[in-house]
């Protein structure tokens, strides 16, 4: 069992399309595993203006093997009075690919038939996704979608990277001009530059020391704290405004609070006006 990630690195998202595109790429992906019988546990989602994250634990290496039961002619049609095969359960063994010595006969409450049990041979997960995930990734869907290049796919904004890896393993695909990697990004001015991921469990922990919150709740949380500080320093507070911080913590990467002042005769306005205009 290895632990999935797919990051999806574009430019900025709207802070709007963030949380509807998470949630689909995440539901999306799930059931793909669970279609093609790949064990795996809960998906967590992260999300900044510049990235689109599912990790999965637990995802199984192979698919859960699929036997199914094949039915034949009946027992008296298969075998002779000396028990031995006729043409058409030879014809049955041939047309399942397996040995006359692998068929069975069955007793099926209408009669004793033949019956074989095939198995599918069982594909990795990697050789799976990597064909998935293209279609799942230019699935997610958007409010307004966007061309970029000379490419012909769309999405919010243009892909600029795709992290993948299943383990230590990258999952190789292709998605227009970007290609797969284990390869990640910090904050655009703080830490610009590739982050190396040797397994997916470094993630978090690498991005937090590059100056990216990739955890929605936890930039959130780091926001509001930003803001009770940088507001004490001046003896004064913050209005409750839950839906403004969802959408200013999905406008950043990494929260830095100050504190701005308007010249007062800007100021001698009705409070609902004053507090309207600044926030929309």
């Amino acid at each position: 069992m290895n632990q999935l990630l797919v990051e999806i690195g574009t430019e900025e998202i709207p802070a709007g399309y963030i949380k509807p595109a998470l949630n689909f790429f995440s539901s999306m992906l799930r059931k793909k595993l669970a279609d093609v019988r790949i064990d795996h546990f809960e998906a967590r989602t992260f999300g900044t203006p510049r990235r689109l994250t599912v990790v999965i634990d637990n995802v199984a290496d192979r698919q859960v093997p699929l036997i199914t039961e094949v039915t034949g002619p009946s027992e008296k049609i298969g075998f002779d009075e000396n028990g031995k095969p006729t043409v058409p359960a030879q014809k049955f063994a041939e047309k399942n690919g397996v040995s006359i010595d692998q068929i069975k006969v069955k007793d099926t409450g209408k009669g004793r038939y033949l019956c074989v049990e095939k198995t599918e041979p069982a594909l990795s997960t990697i050789q799976i996704l990597e064909k998935a995930l293209p279609e799942i990734i230019l699935s997610i869907p958007f409010p307004k979608t966007m061309h970029w290049s000379d490419l012909r796919i769309q999405f919010a904004r243009p892909i600029h990277s795709i992290c993948a890896m299943l383990g230590p393993k990258v999952i190789p695909f292709q998605v227009g001009n970007i290609k797969s990697s284990r390869y990640t990004f910090g904050h655009r001015f703080l830490n610009s530059g590739k982050i190396r991921l040797s397994n997916p469990d470094e993630y978090i922990k690498a991005l937090s020391s590059a100056h990216v919150l990739a955890d929605i709740e936890e930039r959130k949380r780091a926001l509001k704290l930003q803001m009770a500080k940088a507001v004490e320093q001046v003896g004064g507070y913050t209005l409750p405004d839950d839906e403004l911080v969802d959408i200013v913590a999905n406008l950043i990467e990494f929260p830095v609070a100050v504190v701005g002042r308007f010249d007062r005769k800007f100021l001698e306005l009705p409070r609902e006006i004053l507090i309207t205009a600044m926030r929309e």
